[in-house]
């Protein structure tokens, strides 16, 4: 053996945007269900209230009021559907080097290099591992290493909440994630 130190490939986690279709399917499904269950309610309760009573005007006012929460709904579905495209046409959403890391997210690209990541941390959600990277306090776009195309507002959250990628919709299990970062930095960042 030898005491030069082992060579490890970048790691290249991609969106895998079939699994990521699927784990939206509930919530886009039960958005669409309530859009067309509120307009329902929103025509029974216009056409109920006008035939019962003489006020045809209070039917149209309710019946107008319930139809604008179907609206609601409507905007809800069209606003997940653009979500979870927008987030399965990401395709290589982080790459793992000796150097750092390189997120991919709808709004832009960051790249963070080792030394500026402070902590790993891993949590379960429904049955989902999140890991989430911390990053040193005052990291910006303009930290020497740190390349980003993402607004400052971005930088910012991402500095107060981490970076975080989750189980599900990636084409690389979590262990593989976890065990190539402990790889790259010496053992230093390991999830807690």
């Amino acid at each position: 053996m030898t005491d030069a130190p082992t060579s490890f490939p970048p790691l290249i986690v991609g969106t895998d945007a079939a699994a990521v279709r699927r784990v939206f399917r509930g919530p886009l499904i039960l958005t669409s269900v309530m859009a067309c269950l509120v307009a329902a309610v929103a025509v029974a309760v216009g056409v109920g209230v006008a035939s019962s009573s003489d006020d045809v005007v209070l039917g149209f006012v309710l019946g107008l009021v319930v139809l604008l929460w179907s609206a609601y709904f409507v905007w809800m579905l069209v606003y997940l559907v653009r979500a979870v495209e927008r987030r399965a046409s990401i395709g290589r959403a982080l790459t793992l080097d000796h150097d750092g890391m390189e997120w991919a997210i709808p709004e832009g690209s960051i790249v963070v290099p080792w030394p500026l990541i402070t902590a790993v941390s891993s949590r379960t959600r429904s049955r989902y591992r999140i890991l989430t990277y911390r990053l040193a306090d005052g990291v910006t776009a303009e930290t020497p290493g740190v390349r980003s195309d993402l607004s400052r507002k971005h930088v910012r959250l991402i500095t107060r909440r981490g970076l975080q990628i989750g189980s599900a919709g990636i084409d690389v299990s979590i262990d593989t994630i976890v065990a190539a970062t402990a790889a790259f930095t010496q053992g230093r960042l390991v999830p807690r």
